[in-house]
């Protein structure tokens, strides 16, 4: 099983919050952890800047899901069918939702907007500890 581990995964991994850290560490070691861009930027934008070599290192060996023009389309798509039903969801969200569907990927995190996401996200599974 391949895990997206969303930014409020990383900052109680990087503080070392347990259980968190401790499962996460053991996705590392299975190789299944899948990194997309929407939360890299939001790891480089709130790391300090002395800090993000050290980051960018640490986060070049994992798998990468790319976001592509169909991922982009997708995630207009899932916006739509969002706001339709009254939900206001940040477009980041959704992109990372869709960039996990799309990589066959379960989607970690402790943000309540990717349970409202997959209510119009078919294939979006939500991984828990």
């Amino acid at each position: 099983m391949k895990v997206i581990a969303d930014t409020s995964i990383w900052i109680d991994y990087l503080h070392r919050v347990s259980p968190t850290a401790e499962r996460l560490d053991g996705l590392f070691e299975e190789e299944a952890v899948v990194l997309c861009g929407p939360v890299l930027a939001e790891l480089v934008r709130g790391t300090h800047e002395d800090d993000r070599a050290e980051l960018s290192v640490s986060l070049g060996a994992l798998s990468w899901v790319d976001t592509d023009r169909e991922t982009w389309r997708a995630a207009g798509t899932v916006g739509h069918a969002l706001a339709r039903q009254g939900e206001a969801v940040p477009l980041t969200d959704v992109v990372i939702a869709v960039c996990a569907v799309r990589a066959r990927a379960a989607l970690w995190s402790t943000d309540r907007d990717f349970a409202r996401i997959r209510t119009v996200l078919d294939g979006l599974e939500l991984y828990t500890i």
